[in-house]
């Protein structure tokens, strides 16, 4: 994923697991289980505007923070993921947020 930084205003690209929901991917923001979250996400939360690389498709996309009621629907993550899951996960959607 391509994000802006927030500080440098430079395009930082961050390989990440991800999994499909429909058009839409999930990200968990879990910064390998520290305490304090990853930078792309502070990134994404400056902006949400993002670019994504999945094999030799790329896409623009928009960043949004999983509602709790997403969160609880998302499949294996919901279950197995670490603390960082409840309070940060990110939905990328090609569309505009409604």
């Amino acid at each position: 994923m391509t994000t802006v930084g927030r500080k440098t205003g430079k395009k930082r690209t961050t390989p990440l697991l991800y999994l499909r929901d429909g058009e839409r991917i999930i990200i968990v923001a879990s910064n390998g289980g520290r305490d304090n979250e990853p930078s792309w996400w502070a990134n994404l939360r400056h902006d949400p505007h993002a670019g994504v690389q999945i094999k030799g498709e790329k896409r623009k996309m928009i960043a949004r923070k999983a509602t709790e009621g997403k969160k609880a629907t998302s499949g294996p993550c919901s279950q197995k993921c670490t603390r960082h899951t409840a309070t940060i996960n990110v939905g990328l959607s090609g569309r505009s947020p409604s």
